[in-house]
């Protein structure tokens, strides 16, 4: 095996991010950092490589599931579980990175928030982001998770939580996981619903985001909210 410590200094992932930066190594190279140890027979670059070159691409690695490393050697428990912690990590930072913004003035905004904890799920998810007067984000609630229905969505629960969070305005969303976000007459129907009853009730329902594959639809954007 060409073992990694045997390559030149500078071409070692790891001493090549001390010296250079992060934005300097290759995405095989920054896998094989995190890897730290390759198989019998391969390095830890070269596991990197295989892994990409399995799965397609770092979107499709981080998100595949356990059983489908089951057929790779030398991945074990302790490295799927890294990879599955380092998913949430990017995910949480994101998220923190939006909250730290502290409100929302977009669309984008709120994909940008979201997408990430979304867009690969294999199943439809509900959250609800609360917002107060400002439109600073308040609480972030998922309130239903599987196909969405005007049933899966109990009007009394949102209700009761923009209470329990003293919001003003409130945004939905959810994914598609087929990948194209583009509304449901279902989903068209039930956000006319609760735009009406938020109205009713002086709430403001500000949009309502459908999350695809890298691409959105946005219910205020398309003049519908």
């Amino acid at each position: 095996m060409d073992r990694i410590t045997s390559w030149p200094e500078d071409e070692r992932p790891r001493e090549k991010l001390l010296k250079k930066g992060a934005d300097k190594l290759s995405t095989a190279e920054l896998l094989a950092i995190f890897l730290r140890t390759g198989t019998k027979g391969k390095n830890a670059v070269a596991l990197a490589r295989q892994l990409l070159k399995t799965f397609g691409n770092l979107r499709k690695l981080l998100n595949a599931d356990y059983e489908d490393f089951k057929d790779i050697k030398g991945l074990g428990e302790a490295k799927i579980s890294q990879l599955k912690a380092v998913l949430e990590l990017s995910s949480r930072y994101l998220e923190e990175t939006v909250l730290n913004e502290k409100w929302i003035d977009s669309s984008d905004n709120v994909h940008q928030l979201l997408s990430q904890s979304m867009r690969d799920l294999d199943y439809e998810i509900f959250k609800i982001v609360f917002l107060n007067a400002q439109n600073e984000i308040v609480k972030i609630e998922t309130v239903s998770r599987g196909t969405l229905t005007k049933n899966s969505i109990d009007p009394r629960e949102v209700v009761a939580l923009a209470l329990k969070h003293k919001a003003d305005g409130l945004i939905f969303a959810h994914n598609h996981p087929s990948g194209n976000p583009r509304p449901s007459g279902k989903d068209k129907k039930m956000t006319r619903e609760f735009y009406l009853i938020c109205r009713l009730l002086k709430l403001r329902l500000l949009d309502h985001i459908i999350i695809g594959n890298n691409k959105y639809y946005s219910f205020a954007d398309s003049g519908l909210i």
